[in-house]
């Protein structure tokens, strides 16, 4: 290979002619366009009245550069580990809204089948009944929860071993204060959304077979997609699908529970939790207009016959 600088190279439109016997390597030519470059620097701050020393000095300055290949399996573990929390909390949450919200709707079909309720709104109004069921039944629920979810702290701070290894980050993984606060938020909003749902059923039902026909649809519809819900969002949670299902109000706190634990941005958490408090003041008038209305009525109305209950007709 041969190589002609001119004498005035630098200058705007001079280049540099290299000939080669017809194969020139990439390492060889990144190797030569680099030295050129630096000539040509270092002319230019001569040209500007530093010294040699000086502008060797410069153009001895690199930039330091760390790079860090992480474990690809250390990273899939902390991936898992911080959601983790979140994840549990999913789980608790259907665990306690399918428990307790069966119990409400056994207790509400019994006391209509043995003609309890006429005593019972003798002295009470139909949503004070609402209410105290779901303020004894959904706490005894909560405080079964509250001492699996004690347990747990307990055996992650005291406890050594592979069990703690793995829960000590978990909880840690919680992070923030807010952050808490948001998942006991959308725990209780989700069991209250629930509970209130199976409250409705057992309201304008008179026998669990009677219930079925209301209670399986809503199984479905309420567990098929949260679990393609949360499969999604341990792929990606901020993906599509969970975020779409974060802003569907029956859906909302198990979409938000799931993702917490990956971070989600304050605006919309505040947004969702906006959306989902009116969704709860809509469904207990609506639930309440069921308890007044249909209580003591014999006889199982139809989703048509829901819908004018409900509207007060």
């Amino acid at each position: 290979m041969a190589v002609f600088i001119p004498a005035n190279y630098g200058a705007a439109g001079v280049k540099a002619q290299v000939w080669t016997k017809g194969t020139s390597g990439g390492q060889l030519m990144a190797a030569l366009r680099a030295a050129l470059a630096q000539g040509v620097q270092r002319n230019a701050l001569l040209r500007h009245g530093l010294s040699e020393a000086d502008a060797a000095q410069i153009q001895s300055v690199r930039a330091p550069l760390l790079v860090t290949n992480p474990d690809a399996a250390a990273s899939r573990r902390a991936v898992a580990i911080g959601s983790a929390a979140s994840l549990v909390m999913v789980y608790l949450l259907l665990m306690a809204v399918v428990m307790n919200g069966s119990m409400m709707l056994q207790g509400v079909i019994e006391e209509r089948s043995n003609k309890l309720l006429e005593a019972i709104l003798a002295c009470i109004r139909p949503t004070t009944l609402m209410n105290g069921k779901l303020i004894g039944l959904g706490a005894s629920g909560l405080l079964l929860i509250a001492v699996w979810v004690a347990i747990i702290l307990f055996l992650g701070h005291s406890l050594h071993g592979p069990i703690a290894d793995f829960l000590k980050p978990v909880i840690a993984g919680l992070g923030e204060p807010w952050r808490v606060a948001a998942l006991l938020f959308y725990f209780l909003a989700g069991y209250l959304a629930v509970s209130l749902i199976f409250l409705a059923i057992g309201s304008v039902s008179n026998s669990m077979q009677d219930a079925q026909g209301f209670l399986m649809p809503l199984i479905w519809a309420l567990m098929i997609p949260i679990m393609l819900m949360l499969t999604s969002s341990v792929r990606d949670p901020d993906g599509l699908f969970p975020r779409v299902m974060s802003w569907i109000p029956i859906y909302t706190p198990f979409a938000m529970l799931a993702r917490l634990g990956h971070g989600v941005a304050p605006w919309e958490v505040a947004g969702t939790g906006a959306l989902l408090v009116l969704f709860l003041l809509a469904e207990f008038v609506l639930v309440g207009r069921l308890f007044e209305s249909n209580l003591l009525a014999s006889g199982r109305p139809g989703w048509g016959g829901l819908k004018k209950l409900m509207a007060g007709k």
